[in-house]
């Protein structure tokens, strides 16, 4: 995949990991990418599928005023930091600031 060209490190500690690339409960348990969000981009509040992992995004590059907001609680994206959550909550991301988001996310 295109991301494990930019970021051949992680590619090569989480490529075929069972917990990241397996089979569980029946269920392909996870993958990792990265995601790019665009400014003004809100994702609509959503639920993840399951509700035995956690999610990872890694800010690989972030401008201010990027939220995540999960149950009742909110957490701004920061460069070079990890925000966790359990996605089976109700949770979205808003982008209110300038230029793209990129994250490498786990789960």
């Amino acid at each position: 995949p295109r991301a494990c060209q930019v970021l051949p490190t992680a590619c090569s500690i989480l490529r075929g990991r069972v917990e990241v690339e397996g089979i569980l409960h029946g269920k392909r348990s996870g993958q990792v990418s990265l995601l790019k969000l665009e400014a003004g981009t809100r994702l609509v509040p959503h639920y993840g599928t399951v509700n035995w992992r956690y999610t990872a995004h890694l800010g690989l590059l972030v401008p201010d005023d990027v939220w995540m907001h999960a149950g009742n609680e909110s957490r701004q994206y920061r460069q070079g930091e990890v925000l966790v959550l359990d996605d089976s909550f109700l949770h979205s991301v808003e982008h209110n600031g300038t230029g793209p988001r990129v994250t490498l996310f786990a789960n």
